[in-house]
């Protein structure tokens, strides 16, 4: 993605992809070509040319999660975009030449964080619904619900078009892409310019199919290649509408079905992210969405959260995860040999392999306790209560709490670190 990418935050941030955790510029300041052509975008490709990807810091998510046993999207990309690597690859300079110079093939860009859920995972920088919450935890960026990466539609429009020819592939995220006019206005853009072969993937809380006049079925038709990926992180119907605030079941089981009926060409996909709150949920998830939505089990795109800290799977106590670890073992052994193929179940052994394998990692204490606070917290605010929902996150129907003891240890070993290192 460094050589083929760009994408843009809804904070605005130009960056090579959306696991990128840091920027190569600011649409407020920066136009598309000079941001890849930075000294910083040309250091991190000098970087990946001589085998040396690890020392690229705000790539720490692909390779955490590729030693975790799990699918990064750095494997995902390599394996479906490196075709489009400009010629003279075996040279480093100039394939880092013609790659800051020539247009993306790849292109993602988060107009806002306009979305109609509040999922417990989330933030306000990714979604609006999240404001008001926010504000009252002190973590909202801004006065506003709705964060938009651009001042201008027009002026972003203008930079796209010239990106256009060499294009192959748009990826639509949000917020919730679905409600933000521009991601309609984009398909008809390029439908005009008869650009119809690019591919088109979404990710999207399948909670909606239109905006105003505009369906979105319709306008798929257009396009040959389309990948939608419809996000879920519980179906059990309690756990799913806490975890996942504003999700129904039966809104999601009746727009995937619109989405085969209209659209057959159109390929379908379960995306599933795992916290410490839905860890134990996934082997019911998977069951539910083959049973309602017909998911095959080559149908899946699952990956652990891994931000923010305290909800990864982790964080959960020993006792906890040995208990979730060993349902997912169950539901691995029992996979339905008549489901899908053998491929295809391989691959879905090897996305709860991942998972399995991020939740046996070391975390702090601490992130469970904190996890514990967040929770409650979004209880008081949302009239919810997970104690009763999430039993098995936190048992004895309580939230834990540290120990007086262990708070002033740990206060003691900061103090004795910050004096040890001279600061």
């Amino acid at each position: 993605m460094p050589f083929l990418g760009l994408h843009v935050g809804t904070k605005g941030e130009i960056s090579p992809c959306c696991e990128f955790d840091g920027e190569w510029g600011n649409v407020s300041n920066t136009v598309f070509n000079s941001a890849r052509q930075s000294i910083q975008a040309v250091a991190d490709r000098d970087a990946f040319i001589r085998g040396d990807g690890r020392s690229v810091r705000p790539c720490w998510k692909c390779f955490e999660q590729e030693n975790a046993g799990g699918t990064s999207l750095r494997q995902k990309f390599n394996h479906d975009f490196a075709k489009f690597l400009p010629e003279h690859s075996e040279s480093g300079g100039v394939l880092n030449e013609l790659s800051s110079r020539s247009g993306p093939a790849y292109l993602d860009i988060r107009f806002s964080n306009l979305c109609n859920f509040k999922c417990r995972s989330c933030w306000h920088g990714s979604s609006s619904s999240w404001f008001k919450d926010a504000k009252d935890l002190g973590t909202n960026l801004g006065e506003r619900a709705e964060i938009r990466s651009i001042s201008s539609t027009a002026h972003l429009l203008e930079q796209i078009e010239p990106q256009l020819d060499s294009l192959r592939h748009v990826y639509f995220a949000g917020g919730e892409p679905l409600m933000i006019a521009e991601n309609y206005r984009l398909l008809e853009i390029l439908i005009t310019r008869k650009r119809t072969d690019i591919e088109l993937a979404y990710n999207t809380n399948g909670s909606v199919l239109e905006l105003a006049k505009s369906s979105m079925l319709e306008l798929w038709g257009h396009f040959p290649k389309v990948t939608v990926e419809l996000s879920v992180d519980a179906t059990r119907p309690e756990a799913a509408s806490l975890i996942r605030s504003g999700f129904s079941f039966d809104i999601f089981t009746r727009n995937a079905m619109a989405i085969r009926m209209q659209c057959p060409h159109v390929k379908l996909r379960f995306g599933i992210t795992v916290s410490a709150l839905n860890l134990q949920e996934l082997p019911r998830t998977l069951n539910d969405l083959r049973m309602s939505c017909g998911a095959g089990p080559g149908d899946f795109s699952i990956h652990a959260l891994q931000s923010p800290n305290y909800m990864r799977p982790s964080v959960l106590p020993k006792k906890i995860k040995k208990r979730a670890l060993a349902k997912l073992k169950d539901f691995v052994e029992n996979i339905d040999p008549e489901w899908g193929n053998e491929d295809q179940r391989d691959e879905l052994i090897k996305q709860i392999a991942g998972i399995s394998g991020a939740t046996d990692k070391k975390a702090r204490r601490s992130h469970y306790f904190r996890l514990a606070e967040t929770q409650k917290r979004l209880d008081t605010l949302r009239k919810e209560n997970t104690l009763r929902v999430l039993p098995d996150v936190f048992p004895k129907n309580r939230f834990p709490q540290p120990d007086l003891f262990s708070v002033r240890l740990r206060g003691l070993y900061r103090r004795f670190r910050t004096l040890s290192s001279g600061e």
